[in-house]
């Protein structure tokens, strides 16, 4: 838990908190296929120089949910760049795609028990720049009208307001399914989730809007390149 509270004085505001676990973690390769040099990651790399892997990684095991950036400190500022994502326990992916061989920063979201109920926002859209995490009702968020892009973990939706307080407009937001064995939503962009983005002001586990979105599936152990072209 300390390693995941001091994290958010670097990178972005917790809202409740939750043990990370011991086992959230990417094991990198410099080849496809899990060959050549490898490198585990357990925590926020904001720049892969520093630990000697920069452009290298083009094939991974991944544990958890692990978000790889082209660019150093998350693409934070340079949202025209790429972004991979990618989710699985112990999962092998062959190939990063796109991303290959141009990984400059690298981070976990949520927590390593996928059925754990997390909502993490980012600052961009293609979950790139400083975050804000919310693991229970928080009536009043840090970053206020923040968040251009969601990852939601666990078997439950949540509600995101406009107000403080649980007041205004609001809209539910699900992960992509919520039987068991639960699977994440990402919304890369805030038409994803209602254009909804940068307004929300507080949020609640559980759904008390009519209006709802639901994520699209996304398979497990599989990794997805995108570039957003949002400045």
């Amino acid at each position: 838990m300390k390693v995941l509270l001091s994290l958010t004085l670097l990178f972005g505001i917790s809202l409740g908190a939750l043990d990370k676990g011991n086992n959230l973690n990417i094991k990198l390769y410099s080849e496809t296929n899990l060959r050549g040099i490898s490198k585990d990651i357990y925590s926020y790399e904001e720049d892969m120089q520093l630990i000697g892997f920069n452009n290298k990684a083009k094939s991974a095991i991944v544990n958890g949910i692990w978000l790889l950036y082209e660019e150093t400190n998350f693409n934070r500022g340079k949202y025209n760049k790429m972004v991979s994502y990618t989710w699985g326990k112990n999962n092998k992916i062959n190939n990063l795609g796109g991303i290959n061989g141009k990984v400059s920063s690298i981070r976990y979201s949520g927590v390593e028990d996928l059925n754990a109920n997390t909502l993490n926002f980012y600052e961009g859209p293609g979950f790139m720049g400083i975050e804000q995490y919310v693991y229970k009702d928080a009536p009043k968020l840090r970053y206020d009208n923040f968040g251009k892009s969601i990852i939601i973990s666990g078997c439950k939706p949540w509600t995101l307001y406009e107000k403080a307080n649980f007041a205004g407009k609001r809209i539910c937001v699900y992960p992509a399914s919520i039987t068991s064995p639960c699977k994440p939503g990402f919304f890369e962009t805030p038409t994803a989730f209602g254009n909804f983005g940068n307004v929300v002001s507080s949020a609640r586990l559980g759904c008390f809007s009519k209006s709802s979105f639901v994520a699209k599936p996304f398979i497990e152990g599989e990794s997805k390149s995108i570039h957003l072209f949002d400045n």
